[in-house]
């Protein structure tokens, strides 16, 4: 890396580590009095890639103020390659927390909604009823015994590896999305649709209902965009190179 990006790196990395001090401070303040300390790490964890990103919009508005990137760009340097610093910094920091929730140091079960759970009882004709059992209770105070019917789980034990392929593609997407010359409406509904992709796939993932190899596709509306992006800037410096190039070629009387 350059001088330049070595003190960008630097300079997101400490801004990481005073954003999560923040975060820490919020979440041992308002979370549940029976959270464990596992619990809290986890949490701690899935908030990392938003708080990389934050540190990464900071420092690049830091070098934008001072001219630094106004001056990479005047050269032909892409937003990502004058971004290379702050995207390393925020890929690690964001990398190595979602890699922490496979360890013993993290209950994953924080980050998957548990359903509430129902008694089974529920009301059928003049009694109640309980299908799992196949006890029935009569208005009149008789029980009866009937053929028990197939529990339903309900809630699926979470594990490491599905909370890791969450969080990991939204901290390798998102700061290079971040530092992608977008529209802030574009912004918007691309952050919006990933928020809700992530909490409908938790929900998903602890009811049974989502495989976990369909997981990583929560970080797919800011990767499309991402995606989009680079192909215009690729598009717009091959135009460049290319009328560069002809004025090269040009001879002036």
């Amino acid at each position: 890396m350059t001088p330049h990006d070595t003190q960008l790196f630097w300079r997101t990395l400490g801004m990481c580590c005073v954003v999560f001090l923040i975060v820490v401070g919020v979440v041992v303040a308002t979370d549940e009095a029976y959270s464990t300390a596992q619990m809290r790490v986890a949490r701690l964890c899935a908030f990392a890639p938003l708080v990389a990103g934050v540190a990464l919009v900071l420092s690049l508005n830091r070098a934008e103020r001072r001219g630094e990137l106004r001056a990479l760009a005047g050269l032909g340097a892409s937003p990502w390659a004058a971004a290379w610093g702050a995207l390393c910094a925020a890929w690690l920091f964001g990398g190595v927390a979602a890699l922490l929730v496979m360890t013993p140091l993290a209950d994953v079960s924080a980050l998957f909604p548990e359903p509430p759970v129902s008694s089974g009882w529920t009301l059928a004709g003049t009694g109640f009823f309980e299908p799992s059992r196949g006890i029935e209770v009569i208005a009149n105070g008789r029980v009866r015994f009937l053929e028990p019917g197939g529990a339903v789980v309900l809630f699926s034990k979470p594990v490491g590896w599905q909370a890791m392929s969450t969080l990991l593609p939204q901290a390798l997407v998102l700061p290079a999305w971040l530092a992608a010359p977008l529209k802030p409406r574009t912004r918007a509904w691309g952050f919006g649709l990933t928020l809700a992709l992530t909490l409908l796939a938790l929900h998903s993932a602890a009811l049974g209902r989502l495989s976990g190899v369909f997981l990583p596709l929560v970080a797919a509306p800011i990767g499309a965009q991402l995606a989009v992006a680079l192909e215009r800037s690729r598009s717009q410096v091959t135009l460049f190179a290319s009328m560069f190039g002809r004025q090269r070629g040009q001879r002036y009387p």
